[in-house]
């Protein structure tokens, strides 16, 4: 079984319990209370499993499709207003910071439950080979490393969703090592994906000129060589993720997955 067939349930899973976190549980005014910007919630929500280890290096590769100039920003400005302190290569968060990590934490522990909490059987079913497969992924993916080393909720609707999120960390850090291999920036693989895709980039994009000198766009369209090469890197993405699912039964996981709600992003 190719383990991008698991991928758009782990997606689909990850973003509905996070979206719900947004919209239903997340208390504005302890955020407010504490002068958290509110334009960096939405960033640093996907930082809170890894809180005690963060660091500038660790955060760019967590995003690292948004401009690096904008992430030192955004880390520059939580340093400035007393939520993070700098100690040597890390990034430690201050007193002031913990209200907003233990909102965070408890809007995403309800979030799970509310979508997970009468499918324990499949869950606890579920939650094993996924630890198994992040247990297993090569370590010099640093970002499946530090999901599984990281917080480790009691909760286990919570533990859940924070492994299912590993999992998508460690087909993006298999990603990211597939398209660099080919000599490609996080610009030019958004533009080729797009362009492969049919579809737009999630921000505005001036395409890539060369991508269009090494004959793989034209006009911003993919051309044959470009899509060889597009399917070349999923293709490669597949095979670093390959070791560390073969190790559990994929077409059981993705039956469990998939029986899971919510059935779409829209519930």
């Amino acid at each position: 079984m190719n383990p991008a067939a698991l991928a758009p349930q782990i997606d689909r899973l990850v973003w509905a319990v996070n979206g719900w976190a947004r919209s239903h549980e997340i208390d504005d005014a302890v955020i407010e209370s504490v002068g958290f910007p509110a334009a960096a919630v939405g960033t640093f929500n996907n930082l809170v499993p890894f809180v005690d280890m963060l660091s500038e290096h660790f955060i760019l590769r967590r995003y690292i499709y948004r401009p690096p100039w904008e992430i030192r920003e955004y880390v520059e400005e939580l340093v400035a207003k007393g939520f993070l302190e700098r100690q040597d290569d890390r990034l430690d968060p201050t007193d002031r910071l913990l209200p907003v990590i233990e909102e965070l934490d408890q809007a995403t522990r309800l979030a799970a439950r509310h979508y997970w909490i009468d499918h324990r059987v499949t869950v606890e079913a579920a939650q094993g080979p996924v630890r198994r497969v992040l247990e297993s992924s090569p370590e010099r993916y640093g970002l499946a490393q530090a999901a599984l080393a990281g917080r480790k909720p009691d909760d286990l609707f919570h533990r859940f969703h924070y492994r299912l999120a590993g999992l998508r960390l460690l087909r993006n850090e298999a990603h990211v090592e597939a398209w660099q291999a080919h000599d490609l920036t996080a610009d030019e693989i958004e533009a080729l994906t797009a362009a492969w895709a049919g579809t737009k980039a999630q921000t505005p994009l001036v395409l890539p000129r060369r991508l269009e000198r090494r004959g793989l766009l034209v006009d911003g369209k993919v051309t044959e060589a470009g899509l060889e090469l597009r399917e070349q890197i999923e293709a490669d993405t597949n095979a670093g993720v390959g070791s560390a699912f073969s190790t559990i039964d994929q077409t059981a996981l993705l039956a469990a997955l998939a029986s899971l709600p919510p059935e779409n992003l829209a519930e």
